[in-house]
């Protein structure tokens, strides 16, 4: 986020130059933003996308081979666990075999849990509104102050 706000800040100060000394409109500023968000987007989500293929066939893998292993680990459990409790009574808590089977079954959930985009939306939102912030400056020297004082009576009131 630091890099895509200084390149915005870069973007937004040409843009302003471009709006006080050459009568630059809107449709121009626009272009700009756009464009701008999108190099961004391209410079630092695109590397990521090579690993959604990969990521996919990763966690496919792992809900059959960690999904087959916690099965056969939990009938061994129940077998020797659910049918001789009687024999084991109330020290039965005290075998490590209930401790393995939870860490085994969290790899599972982990496994399952697994996304298929390698970031988060909301950062890549976050990353957007960075890239944006320094356009604010810019689109209220386009308005004049009179017409934005007006507006900001009319919320106040």
């Amino acid at each position: 986020m630091p890099v895509a706000f200084t390149l915005s800040v870069i973007a937004a100060g040409s843009a302003a130059n471009r709006i006080l000394h050459q009568g630059a409109t809107i449709e121009d500023l626009q272009k700009i933003v756009v464009g701008l968000v999108v190099f961004v987007l391209m410079l630092f989500v695109s590397p990521l996308l090579v690993f959604i293929i990969n990521l996919r066939h990763q966690k496919v893998t792992g809900v059959f081979s960690y999904g087959e292993l916690a099965d056969q680990v939990g009938r061994q459990f129940e077998d020797k666990w659910l049918d001789n409790y009687e024999k084991f009574g109330s020290g039965a808590l005290e075998a490590t075999d209930f401790s393995a089977t939870t860490d085994l079954y969290q790899v599972v959930a982990n496994v399952h849990d697994m996304k298929a985009l390698p970031f988060e939306l909301r950062a890549l939102l976050a990353l957007v509104v960075t890239t944006l912030l320094p356009f604010i400056p810019v689109v209220m020297m386009m308005i004049p102050i009179k017409q934005l004082a007006q507006e900001v009576i009319k919320l106040l009131v």
